[in-house]
C-alpha cells in the first residue's frame, strides 16, 4: 500500500477590548468624521504537528496590544486604523520569543 502523510494544526485567540472613547466629531472642514477610540490586548497560540498525538504544547505563543481608531470618510466610508505590537513569548521558525513586532492596518472588518 501506500503512504499516508497526515498532519493536524490548532490555533486559539483570548482578547480583551475595551472603549477609549467616543469623539464623534468631524476635523474641521475636511471630509473626516472620528467616531472613537478602542483599546485590545490579545494572547495567540498555535499548534501543529504530522500526527494528532504528537501536538502537545504550543508551538508558537504571543501576546500584545493595540489602539483602534474609527473614522468615516466622506460620511458613509467606514475605515478602522489599527496600530498595535505583538511579543512572541515562544517561538516558531524565524520568529524569536521577545522580539516585538510593530504592525497598522487600514480597512474595515468582514
Amino acid at each position: 500500500p501506500g503512504f499516508v502523510a497526515a498532519s493536524a494544526m490548532w490555533s486559539a485567540r483570548t482578547e480583551a477590548r475595551l472603549p477609549i472613547a467616543r469623539v464623534s466629531r468631524g476635523l474641521g472642514a475636511l471630509p473626516v468624521y472620528l467616531r472613537g477610540l478602542s483599546g485590545s490586548w490579545f494572547m495567540d497560540s498555535v499548534g501543529a504537528a504530522s500526527e494528532v498525538d504528537r501536538l502537545g504544547a504550543p508551538q508558537l505563543l504571543s501576546t500584545g496590544a493595540e489602539l483602534s481608531t474609527d473614522f468615516t470618510l466622506f460620511s458613509f466610508v467606514p475605515v478602522r486604523i489599527r496600530t498595535g505590537f505583538g511579543i512572541p513569548l515562544r517561538g516558531l521558525g524565524p520568529v524569536n520569543p521577545g522580539e516585538t513586532r510593530f504592525y497598522i492596518t487600514a480597512g474595515t472588518s468582514f
